[in-house]
């Protein structure tokens, strides 16, 4: 990770933190997915209106499913040179945003904190998450503390993540990781994405255990 690093009212913005190629692979997993039918989307799980969210999505499931390992090129200057599985590079990047986080609000490090989750998302145009609303909720939810968000590719037609208490705007750039608090004072939503290219995301939360 050699990129930038910001904050501003507990959000982390974090750049460049994977090998190049590394998004683009991920896309290209995520493509391979769906074409085998194992995504799904907001009106099939949730049986919700587009006019409140509409993108496609996968849980990976490392236990079924075999991502194609990514190759790291000789000039990287963050990681041998030999193929990671996707899962564990993944999670390595996600660590080391993580620990700086953690740095900057140490309270973090009082509490015991795990992730093993990654969603991945696929936003079309005139697609989004609509609706304001936060991380934390029932059941499951209730654990969550911090909420993550790697943006795959870059969109210059919307498509930002917004935080309404904020008044933020966060644009979705390529390799960039987005850290933040999952409860009631970071609601937020993915505004509807237009032009020509679909907005790619992995996603997912940090729990107390």
């Amino acid at each position: 990770m050699d990129g930038a690093i910001h904050y501003k009212d507990f959000i982390g913005i974090y750049e460049n933190v994977y090998p190049d190629g590394f998004c683009k692979h991920f896309i290209e997993e995520f493509e391979r997915l769906s074409n085998e039918g194992a995504t799904s989307n907001r009106q099939l799980t949730e049986n919700c209106h587009k006019t409140m969210k509409q993108d496609e999505f996968a849980f990976l499931n490392f236990k079924n499913q075999s991502p194609t390992p990514f190759k790291v090129e000789e000039n990287s200057r963050d990681y041998d040179p030999v193929e990671w599985g996707l899962k564990g590079l993944f999670f390595e990047g996600l660590q080391r945003c993580f620990d700086e986080y953690c740095t900057q609000y140490d309270a973090l490090k009082q509490l015991r904190i795990k992730c093993n989750n990654i969603k991945v998302q696929k936003t079309k145009p005139g697609e989004g998450y609509h609706v304001w609303h936060c991380e934390q909720g029932a059941e499951d939810g209730e654990r969550r503390i911090v909420t993550y968000a790697l943006y795959l590719n870059t969109i210059f037609d919307a498509g930002e993540t917004e935080y309404l208490y904020q008044k933020l705007r966060v644009p979705p750039v390529e390799n960039t990781v987005v850290l933040w608090p999952a409860g009631y004072t970071h609601p937020h939503r993915g505004n509807v994405v237009y032009g020509e290219q679909a907005k790619y995301i992995v996603t997912g939360w940090f729990y107390l255990e």
